[in-house]
């Protein structure tokens, strides 16, 4: 079952500021919904602000730029969105013992077969299991500047994994063998919002990460 996008729709019906949603089932019945407390929106960290701010719940003058008809007047619906920003660089090595060896048609049977009688051996472990977690150093200018975003003195800043095989998302392996080095923003300060992309989800929406997370992204990745 499905929640209807459609703001004319979604919002068919309302009495006493309660709204009636249409709900959908896989074979294309329809029913109106109501609720005798509450309804609860879980639609993702995308998915919840777009459909409240598609059912008219947001800032009104930006809905109304959108031809969107202003409903309930909360302008921090979509807004202040946060991520950690991830970052994947491959490195090319001269060995050939990385993961994707133990994957390969002629020796995975063998893995399988290690794994099942012992638990042990090469599928018993995953290509990313070294982690580091990171702090910039407390004289360093941006922290001396901007202060320092993390929930406490000893919480990270960044995490560096590092990987025994090709894990670059979305990249084609290359021939011959590699290590991947990747870098996870964990006290992000940039903010974005969602707004820019209504009606639809836009995939790249970009965050434009400010000084101080190019920074610590900087640092995680020499």
């Amino acid at each position: 079952m499905w929640l209807s996008l459609d703001p004319d729709l979604l919002v068919s019906s309302q009495t006493n500021n309660r709204t009636h949603p249409l709900v959908y089932g896989v074979l294309g019945e329809r029913w109106e919904v109501t609720a005798r407390k509450e309804v609860i929106v879980s639609g993702g960290v995308f998915g919840t602000p777009q459909l409240l701010l598609l059912s008219g719940i947001g800032d009104p003058d930006e809905l109304e730029s959108l031809g969107i008809t202003p409903r309930v007047n909360l302008p921090s619906v979509g807004k202040n969105m946060t991520d950690h920003a991830f970052l994947i660089n491959g490195w090319q090595i001269n060995t050939n013992e990385t993961f994707e060896t133990y994957l390969a048609p002629d020796v995975l049977p063998q893995s399988i077969q290690e794994w099942n009688q012992t638990h042990q051996g090469p599928l018993s472990w995953t290509p990313a299991n070294q982690v580091a977690w990171m702090r910039l150093p407390r004289n360093d200018t941006i922290v001396q500047t901007h202060g320092d975003p993390s929930p406490g003195p000893t919480s990270a800043h960044y995490q560096l994994i590092w990987a025994t095989g090709w894990i670059v998302v979305g990249v084609p392996k290359p021939e011959g063998s590699w290590m991947s080095f990747a870098t996870n923003l964990i006290s992000p300060t940039s903010r974005t919002c969602l707004l820019q992309s209504i009606p639809l989800f836009d995939p790249s929406l970009s965050f434009g990460l400010n000084r101080w997370d190019i920074k610590a992204k900087e640092s995680g990745s020499i």
